[in-house]
């Protein structure tokens, strides 16, 4: 890890909490960090983009230090892509390129929303069709 942060120029704060990235049905992901519940925290940002940048889900979400480091270094990295505040716009490429840093910085991962979350998401997840199991 030392060595990637010392590759990436990414400073230690020892601040620890989530870098977390959201994803909205307009193709915008948000890129933030919490030192709080992570739950709260996409709740939060649900209610308060209500119908401005369509559904938001949890994309990834990463528990680690020098989470403000972290943040802004991935800010800078893709500010060109920026469209507003902290939302992103992203290609494939660049998710992936992203998950392979927080994933070289964090010890713990989290691939789906917190349990708590998934109310949430519901509708957002609903435009997903369901898995289906063959009778057999």
């Amino acid at each position: 890890m030392y060595e990637y942060r010392k590759e990436k120029g990414i400073k230690l704060d020892d601040v620890s909490g989530f870098i977390y990235i959201l994803e909205s049905t307009n193709g915008i992901y948000k890129i933030g960090n919490t030192t709080g519940n992570i739950n709260l925290r996409i709740t939060q940002i649900a209610l308060d983009l209500f119908g401005k940048l369509g559904r938001i889900g949890l994309y990834k979400c990463f528990k680690m230090n020098n989470i403000r480091e972290v943040e802004k270094y991935l800010h800078e990295k893709y500010k060109k892509n920026k469209v507003t505040g902290e939302w992103f716009r992203l290609s494939n490429d660049e998710l992936s390129e992203i998950e392979t840093c927080l994933a070289a910085l964090a010890p713990d991962r989290f691939q789906r929303a917190p349990a708590s979350v998934i109310p949430l998401q519901s509708s957002f997840l609903a435009d997903v069709p369901p898995a289906t199991t063959s009778g057999r």
